[in-house]
């Protein structure tokens, strides 16, 4: 029986950087040897063969339901190809419009401890001209757990007009990604296309996750999620290149979304799309379409995104640059939640705190006309070799000054938190340096 009825959007239906440890991947799939796929001994992806195996197994049926992974090393996949993950086959037929799931899935966890897949091209693994799923991961479902993972620069996530795609999961069925970024591109050759996951059918939690790369589709795109269903998208933000032209439903964040929830979100990246009308809405800075959702604690800049919404919508605010980089910025994304996810990045705006620690102890952002800031033990000692003052103000990464002050050539200033600080320094005339140091 032909599968030709895949599930999709009802819309879509009617209208029809880091090196790794280890030598570049040669195209070897090899078994992890070390661990047992417990929580408390998860099986180890020590190496890219190891990727490769996961990526064989699972496509091939296991699904490792309730069996833990960890990565333990940067993967450097040498420029080559992998398919996603496991493969979308989730159908109806004429005969049985009930759901059918066929699909083969990734039932457990992935955990990426925090290091970076990079110099890989993702590609579909459908052998026919279908509708799939196509990301690092295909499809997940609600046991599906991935966290703590960057795709590096050279990661290019490369989609047809037949598939979602995502960053990390193309189609989802439910399940988790958790402080999960890329860096770089999704191509989406059609729908349903996002940064970090492509469409979501329904009952799925995106939190502490980051699109700073290039993301180019057509409608129902967003630099998080294309397109979200009875799911939560929190403590999320997009500054990457969006480029769907002559698409709708394109949102810095989110496409559309449908009984969803969008909170404590930025964006600051440009949005190419449609303008939009009450009918067919185009891009937005957020979200293009929240039809029977909720956005609060949501903020963008006008002047980088290009764009604002087409209409007013609750919780959705329009900043300055300026805004966006102060300090009280940060007090607002932490002020409703349990515990601090947000600080300083190195650029001046609002990033996640797995961000700040978990990437190198000194990182600097811009630089200033012949002003700099040097670590010495607990100090951090200015230099101008031309006697050019500028105002100092260092964080803690939660966003908490700890110190302000003018400074000059030779001043001094002593540090007694120990941790990362994010160190900026900005002239009379608006240049700004920053730095990340650990102390």
């Amino acid at each position: 029986m032909m599968k030709n009825f895949y599930k999709k959007l009802s819309f879509v239906m009617v209208m029809g950087i880091s090196l790794s440890s280890y030598a570049a991947w040669n195209g070897d799939a090899t078994a992890w040897t070390q661990g047992d796929g417990s929580e408390q001994n998860p099986f180890l992806i020590e190496n890219e063969a190891q990727l490769s195996h996961l990526q064989q197994t699972v496509t091939a049926g296991e699904t490792y339901q309730g069996k833990y992974f960890r990565i333990t090393a940067d993967l450097d996949m040498g420029g080559k190809q992998m398919p996603s993950i496991g493969h979308y086959n989730d159908y109806t037929t004429q005969e049985n419009p009930e759901l059918v799931r066929e699909s083969k899935v990734f039932r457990g966890t992935f955990d990426g401890d925090f290091h970076t897949i990079d110099n890989l091209t993702i590609v579909s693994n459908n052998a026919e001209a279908t509708l799939g799923g196509l990301g690092l991961f295909a499809v997940s479902y609600p046991e599906t757990r991935i966290c703590n993972l960057t795709l590096g620069q050279g990661v290019t996530v490369e989609g047809s007009e037949f598939d979602n795609v995502g960053g990390f999961v193309g189609y989802s069925a439910g399940g988790n990604v958790e402080n999960c970024r890329i860096l770089g591109t999704v191509n989406g050759g059609g729908m349903n296309v996002g940064g970090i996951v492509g469409s979501v059918e329904e009952s799925m939690t995106i939190t502490g996750c980051v699109n700073a790369g290039r993301l180019v589709g057509h409608s129902f795109a967003g630099g998080i999620v294309g397109y979200a269903n009875l799911s939560k998208i929190q403590n999320c933000y997009s500054s990457a290149v969006i480029s769907c032209p002559l698409a709708s439903w394109v949102g810095g964040i989110l496409g559309w979304a449908v009984e969803s929830t969008v909170n404590n979100c930025y964006a600051i990246g440009p949005v190419e799309a449609e303008v939009g009308s009450i009918w067919m809405p185009g891009k937005s800075p957020i979200c293009a379409e929240l039809e029977k959702s909720s956005a609060s604690n949501c903020y963008y800049v006008e002047a980088l995104t290009g764009c604002k919404p087409l209409s007013e919508q609750t919780g959705v605010t329009a900043v300055t640059e300026e805004e966006m980089k102060a300090a009280d910025m940060i007090a607002k994304l932490n002020a409703n939640l349990s515990a601090n996810a947000w600080g300083v990045g190195a650029d001046g705006f609002p990033a996640l705190l797995w961000e700040i620690d978990g990437t190198g102890s000194i990182e600097s952002v811009g630089a200033t006309a012949g002003i700099e800031i040097v670590k010495e033990g607990d100090r951090l000692v200015i230099v101008s070799a031309t006697g050019e003052k500028a105002r100092l103000s260092v964080y803690d990464i939660t966003g908490k000054v700890i110190v302000t002050a003018v400074v000059t050539d030779g001043d001094c200033i002593t540090v007694h938190d120990k941790g990362v600080c994010i160190a900026s320094l900005v002239t009379d005339d608006g240049n700004r340096t920053t730095h990340k140091f650990l102390f």
